[in-house]
């Protein structure tokens, strides 16, 4: 994966950023980009936040919803990887990650990070792919993950192994 020079992305979309995360239910965003700009028009969304995957690791606030725009193909795949966990770890629980449809990085690279391809008309009209990772949804229940089967003290001194 080479990243892509940051003179062509295209400038952000902030109709289908207000749309997505509307449909995803949240009421705040930060949206992540490869380079700072303005502030959104109009007032849609009570709190929609910026800041640059070059300043991602000096936020301090955990927020509801990030929304990584059309900035992960500007990266080299392991500072990709780093912002991606960074944001995941220590900034939100929720992720939206918007990908040119034609991007470096393909639906494996964001399955092996916890992220859930997510189809939406929005998304597909405008060129993009989405990406979404939900940490209430990401780790499913498992039957045996309890502590009635780690130790199975039942099975002492019957087997040997």
């Amino acid at each position: 994966m080479e990243p892509i020079p940051a003179t062509q992305t295209k400038p952000i979309d902030w109709t289908l950023i207000t749309r997505l995360t509307i449909e995803l239910g949240h009421k705040s965003v930060l949206v992540c980009t490869s380079e700072q700009s303005e502030q959104p028009p109009g007032d849609e969304l009570p709190t929609i936040k910026t800041l640059t995957a070059d300043t991602a690791q000096q936020h301090q606030h955990t927020e509801a919803l990030v929304v990584v725009y059309d900035c992960i193909d500007t990266l080299s795949p392991a500072n990709g990887q780093m912002l991606l966990g960074h944001l995941k770890n220590l900034i939100s629980p929720n992720i939206l990650v918007v990908t040119p449809t034609q991007s470096n990085w393909k639906l494996t690279d964001f399955i092996a990070m916890g992220f859930k391809a997510i189809s939406s008309p929005l998304l597909k009209q405008n060129g993009y792919t989405g990406y979404y990772y939900d940490l209430c949804t990401y780790n499913h229940k498992r039957t045996w993950n309890n502590p009635k089967f780690w130790a199975n003290p039942e099975n002492f001194n019957k087997f040997r192994w």
